[in-house]
């Protein structure tokens, strides 16, 4: 879609909006984070949007992240160098936390699906959901040393091929660490019908999106 996701409008609210109040019960901060090749798109709705909630970034509820512009002078773009930017920021001042990543389109993500995660955290690095035969990385809990295992990532793939579901495969592959990956039974006991993955793409998605959440 050419317009801004995080701006699209649903219930009379804004999706960044609708994100933020879904994540609040669950979080000590929400990250925004932006693509700094892109954010004059968008500048002037975002500016709008941190004056209306100005006292939430003075006591810095809300943080603001930049893109960093490579990893290990590779030029990356998309989760996976967002994923880096925020934990790499974040390691120091927040030790021994979860990132939960999420689209600013996944609006529909469940509130009961998170509560039910949230169980796993302290005995899990990483927690994905498998859902329709398919390991996704977004929504997904990410341990605050993500940097280290992406940059490890990047090391040991001569492809050239990076991106957050190439990451999470290599995760897999490793042996110290502890992955929780949560089944479609699991899920359909809080998500019924996986709405926590549908992302929009199209003005159809859109659509379809609005007519789920009304149904």
């Amino acid at each position: 879609m050419k317009q801004n996701k995080a701006f699209l409008k649903i219930n009379n609210h804004t999706f960044l909006e609708e994100i933020i109040n879904k994540l609040k019960p669950f979080v000590s901060n929400i990250i925004l984070n932006f693509n700094i090749s892109t954010f004059h798109l968008y500048e002037q709705n975002y500016s709008l949007f941190k004056e209306q909630n100005l006292s939430l970034f003075e006591n810095k509820y809300f943080l603001e992240i930049f893109d960093e512009d490579t990893i290990k002078g590779n030029f990356i773009r998309g989760p996976l160098i967002g994923l880096y930017s925020i934990s790499k920021k974040l390691y120091s001042e927040f030790p021994n936390y979860h990132i939960l990543l999420i689209a600013v389109d996944q609006i529909s993500i469940s509130y009961n699906l998170i509560k039910y995660s949230l169980k796993y955290l302290n005995n899990y690095d990483f927690i994905f959901y498998k859902y329709s035969d398919f390991i996704h990385f977004l929504p997904g809990f990410y341990k605050d040393n993500s940097f280290k295992f992406i940059e490890e990532y990047i090391s040991n793939n001569k492809s050239n091929s990076y991106s957050l579901k190439n990451f999470v495969n290599y995760l897999y592959t490793l042996e110290n660490v502890k992955i929780k990956t949560i089944e479609e039974k699991e899920i359909k006991k809080a998500d019924k019908k996986g709405l926590s993955f549908f992302r929009v793409n199209t003005t159809i998605d859109y659509q379809n999106l609005l007519k789920n959440l009304i149904n």
